[in-house]
This record gives structure tokens, sequence and C-alpha cells, in this order.
């Protein structure tokens, strides 16, 4: 990478399973304090072990009692380096990191909130709704029907699950969507994500105010050249 970013070890302490398509690993930072103001936000992992050392990033799901912080990794055929390490890992393993970096904050004021995103974004979704009490919460959730298990013990949530985005789904969503008093968030997937940007640029006026849109990664692309077409996204 061009900039140059102060490395941090972890050590794994346990690995779990979760939820559906998902493993837990809990995680003691051995450099650096990592403090509860980055539940939802994210580390770079560096496979030191991999050629191909691009940074990865992962979403912080939690920060326990003992100061271990909690990735929880998605467990499908189609894995990427990170979560391949993560699969073939064993307890006190080390690895390298970057970050942390604070979560993408989405602001408290809205009436309702409309959430859309894949498996990779579901840890970011589920600290965003958590600060969010008494708020309609929408999530438009692209996987399997059981994939509503991750969101288990959170109440009153409005859940569609989707094997992929359609024009459907969001005009759907349009019809209960204020530009005034709601906000919308969508991160995963690039494809999907500018899916969603298309729609929302041909039918709104957004601020920054009202929508978050975010990709992660791209299918049959490195993390390098996905964060070269991220920044030429963001800038449309």
């Amino acid at each position: 990478m061009n900039k140059q970013r102060e490395e941090f070890q972890a050590k794994i302490i346990s690995i779990t399973k979760h939820a559906h398509h998902f493993i837990r690993v809990e995680c003691e930072p051995l450099t650096k304090k990592i403090e509860k103001e980055f539940i939802g936000g994210y580390i770079k992992f560096l496979n030191k072990e991999s050629d191909d050392i691009v940074a990865r990033t992962l979403s912080i799901a939690d920060i326990n009692s003992s100061g271990h912080f909690l990735i929880d990794i998605v467990d499908h055929k189609n894995n990427g380096p990170a979560q391949t390490f993560f699969q073939k890992s064993i307890i006190n393993q080390e690895f390298t990191y970057y970050g942390p970096g604070e979560k993408a904050h989405v602001h408290t004021d809205k009436i309702q909130y409309f959430f859309i995103g894949d498996y990779t974004a579901f840890p970011a979704i589920y600290a965003q709704i958590k600060r969010l009490e008494n708020k309609k919460i929408n999530l438009l959730l692209i996987g399997e029907e059981n994939s509503i298990e991750y969101f288990k013990g959170i109440e009153n949530l409005n859940i569609k699950v989707v094997k992929d985005i359609g024009d459907d789904h969001l005009q759907d969503m349009a019809k209960e969507f204020n530009i005034v008093q709601d906000f919308i968030w969508a991160a995963g997937e690039r494809t999907f994500v500018n899916k969603v940007r298309s729609f929302l640029k041909k039918n709104y006026e957004l601020t920054q105010l009202s929508k978050y849109l975010s990709s992660y990664w791209q299918n049959g692309l490195n993390q390098e050249s996905h964060s070269k077409l991220k920044k030429e996204d963001q800038r449309v």
C-alpha cells in the first residue's frame, strides 16, 4: 500500500459458530487496546502468510469485558484470503492488522431507517441498529431465509430477505421512503451497492445526512482493484 500505516498484533482466543454462515473469532489485541467506541468500526487484516498482503476490511462486531474484539467471518464457499485465514486458524495464532477505524455514523434524529446489505455487511448493520432505539427499522438482506438468525434478539425489525437486489425491491422501499425524515444505508458487494446508488440518484436528491453507501468488495477483484473503483464510485 502507498501509505505507511502502523501495524498491530492480535492473538486468536476462540473460534465459535455464531449464526448461519458465520463464525465468531475472539481476538486479544497484543500491542494496542481497542476501545468500545470502535464497535461497528473495522480493522484492516493483513495476511502475512500470503503473497497477496493487500489489507482486507473486517467489521468489529463487539468488544467484550476482557477487552477482546470480536469479528464475525462469513463462512461460505467463495471465501477470500481473510475468511480462509480465520477458518484455518488455531487458538493462540497471531495476526497483523491496521486500525481500528471508526464506524460510519448514522444520524440518529431520523424517523425511519432502511438498511440494505449482504452477509459482509451484517456486523456493521447490527452495530448501527443497536444504537437506534424506538426507531422504525427496515432490513433488506441479501442472502438466504435463515439469514435473519444473525439479528435474533433485536425486536421490532421489518426484515425481507432476497437472493439478489432488483429494481422491484428498491421500488417497494421507495413507497415508504421519505427524503426528509428517513435514512438509507447500503453496504456490501460493489455491484449491488452501485445498483442502489443509481436508483437513489435517479429518483432522489439526497445529502449525506440521509444516506450512507459503501462497497466492501467486488466478486472477482482483489482489494486493491476494488478500492480504486470504489473511489471512482464515490466521486460520481
